[in-house]
């Protein structure tokens, strides 16, 4: 499963996303519990899935908040991805709903 993980974010890396792609969409998430785009890239996600394969062979202990925002990091980086792979509508839409609904847990 990792091997999958890995091959699958490699072949959506993408060195930059110059632009922002939600600035049309409103974020009422609270400002310090917000995620940027910039947070979505291909190193921060590589980063939580090897983190989290860790705390999956019991090599390393997380605090409960900790489990969803790497999760989030892998899931926005996939839908940002998506979007540059394919700048459809509905590709920009699914990753800037997740981006103003998605909190940083803390």
């Amino acid at each position: 499963m990792k091997l999958i993980s890995c091959i699958f974010i490699s072949l959506l890396s993408f060195n930059s996303f110059s632009k922002e792609i939600c600035s049309n969409y409103e974020n009422k998430i609270e400002a310090d519990h917000q995620w940027n785009e910039s947070d979505f890239t291909k190193e921060n996600a590589e980063n939580a899935l090897k983190i989290m394969n860790q705390a999956v062979q019991s090599e390393v202990s997380l605090d409960w908040y900790e489990y969803p925002n790497l999760s989030t990091l892998v899931e926005g980086y996939i839908l940002k991805s998506q979007f540059t792979i394919n700048p459809s509508d509905r590709s920009r839409d699914r990753f800037c709903n997740f981006l103003i609904r998605t909190p940083i847990v803390d």
